[in-house]
């Protein structure tokens, strides 16, 4: 049981910051110089990485949602759930953005 409790508290933090610094990657990458042939590619990439980040923080939230839904094992399913998705999620979202950064690259 407390190994259940630690899952349903522990998930949802390494979510959190995972997603933040995701989100932390993406508004810097944002920020840089988007003029030039390489900028469209930066701005995609730039944006990827921001919504990899606000979804990975959703997923949090489903993680902790266990805490009002009425699901039977909600606890432990929720944030395997969510940790899933997650990795989906940003497996997509953070492979658009790398093959953005490499065209980036490419085109100077």
């Amino acid at each position: 049981m407390s190994g259940a409790a630690a899952l349903l508290f522990v998930v949802p933090v390494v979510l959190l910051v995972a997603g933040a610094a995701t989100m932390w990657v993406g508004v810097r990458g944002a920020r840089r110089r988007t003029a030039g042939p390489a900028g469209p590619a930066r701005v995609v990439a730039a944006v990827a990485r921001v919504v990899a980040g606000v979804g990975t923080i959703g997923f949090a939230v489903l993680a902790l949602s266990a805490l009002w839904s009425e699901q039977q094992y909600g606890i432990v399913i929720l944030p395997i759930a969510a940790l899933v998705g997650a990795a989906l999620w940003n497996g997509v979202l953070l492979a658009v953005a790398a093959i953005a950064d490499a065209v980036a690259r490419r085109r100077g």
